[in-house]
């Protein structure tokens, strides 16, 4: 017998299962929402709008009152936004610089920096990088005459979106006139030092040495000898600090010439010898099998070979070993000095080329030292077209590589 099909009528004598029931013909009831859940709704949008309205103001006060001009392009390079130091800056209203193209934009910042090429450099290739953040060297305006250092980096969306680069240029020209004028001092006060340091230093060693002063008591030349020695510390620490001061003011000449470093070195290691004979320590010194002609100013690799033989010696505990080897890699020469002394952490290398830094290694806290030898250092070898680099570790020694070009 075949399954009857259920009628209207059925589903209203169907039995109970927690579904209410719908009648034949009924219609389905709107939906409807009460005036009062209406009302607070509309409220509640307008709180957040009205909070939304702050924050925007908020953040636009904000940008405003930076002291550093700023500029928002997006990744079509068109302008969206400014500051008003940016206007303040180089003169220019927010409508003239908001309303260029990319190709009208870049005409219009040359003719506010006087450095053309330096403008087209980091605006061309930055403008599509997503990622690199970067700061370039100074930049100077055309306008006021400010030194401005300028930074960039790129900005992203809360879903990482690429929304596009933000352009801050910085006004250093307060602190690049301040550090001229201490520059400037140093100089000038290294060089009053340095005329009574050289008569204190040869009236001492013309009493020590000179037979014609007559005999001195054994204290008398103790005494003579302590002043010796500190004179030439005062006037190394004088040295230090002219160089120093021509090296930031561009001052600093180098005669770079060809040269043999094997015959400098030969010359140069003789005066360190007493100091590693009086603590014990073994000097090896490894030459390729050609000698390399090297491209410098002779006098300041010398110095620059001093102050690392020297810092190895003097960081280097007794019957300590110090090595210096030299080998041509490619166009350049690769010296490098090493020593078994006590190393240096991660933290101190990082800092170890900044001027004045001293480690804090209990160890050292009776090793002389002004902190600038090594800050020198790196100039003297990057003015000749070098880098220095170091590798150590806490108890294990120290390795002091630098290049210099060949011939």
């Amino acid at each position: 017998m075949r399954p009857r099909h259920k009628t209207p009528g059925d589903l209203e004598a169907a039995p109970k299962t927690g579904f209410p029931r719908r009648r034949a013909g009924a219609e389905q009831a709107p939906f409807r929402i009460s005036e009062a859940a209406l009302s607070t709704a509309l409220q509640r949008l307008e709180t957040n709008y009205a909070q939304l309205e702050r924050t925007q103001s908020q953040l636009h006060a904000i940008i405003e009152a930076s002291p550093d001009a700023m500029l928002f392009l997006t990744p079509d390079g068109r302008p969206t936004r400014v500051n008003k130091r940016f206007t303040e800056f180089f003169e220019l209203e927010d409508i003239t610089v908001l309303s260029q193209l990319p190709d009208q934009l870049l005409q219009l910042l040359n003719k506010v920096f006087l450095m053309r090429r330096a403008t087209d450099d980091w605006l061309s290739w930055s403008i599509t990088d997503q990622e690199r953040v970067f700061t370039a060297k100074e930049v100077y305006s055309a306008v006021g005459g400010r030194v401005l250092e300028l930074s960039s980096q790129p900005v992203h969306n809360v879903d990482q979106s690429y929304l596009g680069r933000l352009y801050i240029w910085h006004d250093v020209t307060r602190q690049r006139e301040v550090e001229r004028m201490q520059s400037e001092f140093v100089s000038m006060a290294s060089h009053e030092l340095r005329t009574p340091l050289t008569s204190i230093k040869g009236y001492i060693d013309l009493v020590l040495t000179d037979e014609t002063v007559g005999d001195l008591t054994e204290l008398q030349r103790e005494f003579l000898e302590v002043s010796r020695d500190n004179t030439r510390r005062l006037e190394g620490l004088v040295n230090d600090l002219l160089d120093l001061s021509r090296i930031e003011s561009g001052k600093l000449e180098l005669h770079c010439q060809p040269f043999d470093i094997t015959l400098l070195i030969r010359k140069l290691v003789p005066s360190f010898q007493p100091g590693w004979d009086a603590r014990r320590q073994t000097f090896t010194l490894h030459l390729s099998e050609t000698t390399p002609l090297i491209l410098g100013d002779a006098d300041r690799v010398t110095q620059i070979l001093s102050n690392l033989l020297s810092n190895a010696h003097k960081y280097t505990p007794e019957e300590g070993s110090i090595d210096l080897s030299i080998e041509a890699v490619e166009s350049f020469a690769c010296i490098a000095v090493s020593d078994s002394g006590i190393g240096l952490s991660a933290q101190e290398q990082a800092r170890l080329f900044t001027r004045f830094y001293r480690t804090r290694n209990p160890a050292t806290k009776h090793i002389g030292g002004t902190g600038l030898g090594l800050s020198i250092t790196r100039s003297l070898v990057e003015m000749q077209g070098g880098n220095i680099q170091v590798m150590s570790e806490p108890g294990h020694g120290s390795t002091f590589r630098f290049t210099l070009p060949l011939a």
